[in-house]
């Protein structure tokens, strides 16, 4: 670097120990805990992420492909952990030195920390390159060290935390701007690499912002050349010449790095059905309120109480950029007002310094405009999203405020230097100096001690993370002998349809279980999994029906373990207890039970219920409702199997009811024939979710007085009110509800939230019924119960 030197070194030694004296300080409980196998997040994306590389490192059959979750399917391993970059050191290190994984938590953490550290000396570096004393640079660069929003990431999001990487990438910036070096391209090359290694997050930012900030520099060389200005420019070098470094510096920056991913990622990736149009683009966004206040920062809950209410978002797009900011904005604004609007903004910047801070805004402004999800979420922009290609995919757009808020910062604190440099009175500057400062620390102190916004970070053990706690030595179970885990309830995250979020202490027994014994789980938390992987899943766990697809693609016949939480809802239990039918116990504590569960055990259920249903068939105390048996004495249900509807994909009958997802359809309207206001009623159907989120279609019941009021009585998705799978795609859903009169009428529709999907959905084998009433058919050989059908 160029400031490490015989004079500077001292300087640098300074700001190193005044940082790493405060990183001490405020993490201390991480630092004193690093041999040890504990986190501040000991339920999800925290402890996955470590658990996921440590696994990936000690049982994963290649570097590029994680096996952990989503047994039997694998997961490209930049999609399996926040960290893939670590998984795929560990794995290289683990042969050689198989300690690296009891201390994958203190190397993770402490990484993280020495992120911030060289995050903090990145900026310094900036500052000094744009002349700034030592003395300053060091202030400015730990004060926004301090006060940025990854620091919120040091306990969960862990792979976004690495506070380094957008301050080395303006720091290589700022250097080519200078000096149009090839290494500082190659630099910059070499740390976008690295940065997607860490969060592939960190890609797309860097690559739309250098994009942004390489467009604003070319801008700027045709505008200074075809006007004959030279302030940073060489007069001898042509327009093309010019153009032509620029391009080559992305290239090498941003493009090389691009073809790299695509070829491993993209093109090596045998998953066709991954969602093309993932769930957040227009919910995980940031808000210029959100990006230039804070509603949870003393001067912002006061303005909030006393003035007017700015609306949060979603924690995605908190990235307050400070009160610095805030005020170097208003002081050029009103300076650019009295000057009559003559006073140009950065005339009070040395030109050699301006090209670079004229871009960054550029850049870092976009940036700003990009995390708000402009201009998407203004209403009938909606529709244009589709047509964006790999940018829907970036589902947390908030976090592209990131880059605005180093760029800004670093304008606004040098802004301010070299507008104070202005001031004739020396006491009058060094009070100004100091009152920034001062207010800096105070905001970042602020920040750090707000629980609302930053953690403290006591970090903890999993239960059975702890020593002599483990499962092999609490169960003395042969865990060789089982091909992998079960976790009930089931968590499937990442397929953007159909998703289960699980509960924390499933996911957390699951993986630990899942690392101290080499078994992968079923469940998953991965991004843009695979969709039809997904509804396998579902499959094997939910109410038996068919023999689940799933078993179809595994190799052994080796039973599973059922890890079963014993601190769950009672609800988890009703969906995920009949697993247990067929199992055998192993052993439990407090907070789980084991079972052994053998695959022969999924068809037996099926038989099992088959024979039950033969069984109840034979009651004499069932009642003939035309085509039916009834458990009822009267007619109280509705039955439509849309027969006499087109249809291309029907489920069992000839016809099925196709609408465009993304209007209002219809699928029933009228009175319940013998309906009772005590009574609650189920509406049963099929649909197929096969296609890419139709699982967030919402389905509704209205219920219509006489007085032409409506209310909704009972609504959801299929990715919430699923009860049985089918092997094709199609999946009985389930909406309990109640009405207030039997005079009144219901209507029964659907819609998906996005009104430009034109796609059509198809819906089939529609059940209206009381949900103590069970209804019967048995016809040539196939057995039909409360719009299940089975087949003998």
């Amino acid at each position: 670097m160029k400031y490490i030197s015989k004079n500077t070194t001292l300087q640098l030694l300074v700001i190193t120990v005044l940082t790493s004296a405060i990183i001490g300080y405020r993490y201390q409980t991480l630092l004193v805990n690093l041999g040890e196998q504990k986190t501040s997040d000991i339920y999800r994306d925290g402890i996955k992420t470590i658990l996921n590389t440590t696994y990936h490192a000690k049982y994963s059959e290649s570097y590029t492909w994680f096996g952990g979750m989503n047994y039997p399917y694998k997961e490209h391993i930049m999609a399996a952990t926040e960290l893939p970059g670590f998984a795929i050191l560990f794995k290289f290190f683990y042969p050689s030195f198989p300690w690296i994984a009891d201390y994958s938590f203190g190397i993770i953490h402490l990484f993280l920390l020495l992120s911030m550290l060289l995050g903090c000396i990145f900026i310094y570096f900036i500052f000094k390159e744009l002349n700034i004393p030592w003395y300053l640079a060091g202030l400015f660069a730990i004060a926004i060290t301090f006060m940025a929003p990854q620091n919120m990431r040091l306990s969960s999001h862990m792979g976004l935390a690495p506070l380094f990487v957008l301050p080395s990438i303006l720091y290589f910036l700022l250097r080519l701007e200078k000096t149009k070096e090839l290494r500082y391209a190659v630099l910059l090359g070499a740390f976008t690499f690295i940065a997607a290694f860490l969060h592939f997050y960190f890609f797309a930012i860097i690559a739309i912002f250098v994009s942004l900030y390489f467009f604003a520099s070319g801008l700027g060389i045709i505008l200074m050349k075809t006007k004959g200005h030279k302030p940073y420019t060489n007069s001898s070098t042509s327009i093309f010449n010019s153009i032509g470094k620029l391009l080559i510096n992305f290239s090498i920056g941003i493009l090389i790095p691009l073809a790299f991913f695509i070829f491993w990622m993209l093109l090596n990736d045998p998953v066709s059905d991954r969602s093309p149009n993932p769930y957040g683009f227009l919910v995980y966004h940031s808000n210029f309120t959100n990006i230039f206040s804070s509603p949870h920062l003393p001067l912002y809950t006061w303005i909030n109480d006393k003035w007017f209410y700015n609306k949060t978002v979603d924690f995605e797009g908190w990235s307050y950029v400070g009160l610095t900011v805030n005020f170097f904005l208003i002081t050029i604004l009103l300076k650019w007002i009295i000057s009559q609007f003559k006073f140009h903004v950065f005339s009070f910047i040395p030109k050699a310094e301006r090209p670079f801070i004229i871009n960054l805004l550029f850049a870092g402004g976009v940036m700003a405009y990009l995390s708000c999800s402009q201009p998407f979420i203004m209403e009938g922009w909606e529709y244009f999203l589709q047509y964006t290609g790999p940018y829907k995919q970036f589902r947390s757009t908030g976090r592209f405020a990131w880059a605005f808020y180093f760029s800004i910062n670093i304008i606004a604190f040098t802004g301010f230097y070299y507008l104070f440099r202005l001031l004739k009175n020396n006491k009058t500057r060094f009070v100004l100096l100091i009152a920034l400062i001062a207010i800096s620390f105070y905001e970042a102190y602020t920040f750090h001690t707000n629980s609302y916004v930053y953690r403290h970070y006591n970090v903890r053990y999993a239960p059975e993370l702890e020593p002599g706690k483990d499962f092999p030595t609490v169960t003395n179970i042969d865990f060789s002998k089982y091909q992998a885990i079960i976790p009930s309830p089931l968590f499937l995250v990442g397929t953007n349809n159909i998703e289960i979020p699980g509960s924390a202490y499933i996911i957390q027994q699951s993986l630990v279980l899942s690392n101290q014994t080499g078994l992968p789980v079923t469940g998953a938390m991965l991004t843009r999994s695979s969709h039809g992987r997904g509804l396998n899943q579902m499959q094997l766990v939910t109410e038996p029906y068919r023999k689940p697809a799933l078993l179809n693609d595994i190799k052994s016949n080796k039973p599973f373990v059922l890890l079963e939480s014993a601190t769950d809802k009672k609800e988890y239990a009703e969906k995920f207890g009949h697993l247990k039918k067929g199992a055998k116990f192993l052993a439990e504590s407090e907070r789980w039970r084991l079972y052994e569960l053998p695959i022969e055990s999924f068809t037996k259920r099926i038989d099992s219920k088959i024979a039950s249903i033969k069984n109840e068939m034979q009651n004499d105390t069932l009642y003939h409702m035309n085509e039916f048996l009834s458990t009822d004495s009267v007619e109280n249900f509705i039955y439509e199997d849309f027969n006499g509807f087109d249809c291309e994909q029907n489920y069992f009958t000839e016809g099925c009811y196709t609408g465009i997802v993304g209007k209002e359809n219809y699928l029933f309207t009228g009175q319940l024939p013998n309906a009772s206001i005590n009574q609650e009623y189920g509406l049963l159907f099929w649909v197929n979710v096969s296609p890419d989120r139709f699982a967030t279609t919402l389905f509704k019941v209205t219920e219509k007085f006489a007085d032409g009021r409506t209310k909704v009585i009972g609504q959801t998705n299929p990715a919430w009110g699923y009860q049985v799978f089918d092997n094709n795609g199609w999946v009985l859903m389930e909406i309990p509800f109640r009405i207030s009169s039997p005079e009144n009428e219901i209507t029964i529709s659907f819609k998906k939230q996005e009104d430009y999907d034109t796609r059509f959905i198809s819906v089939d084998e529609l059940l209206i019924k009381p949900t103590s009433t069970s209804l019967y058919q048995n016809k040539g050989g196939v057995l039909w119960k409360n719009n299940r059908i089975y087949f003998q």
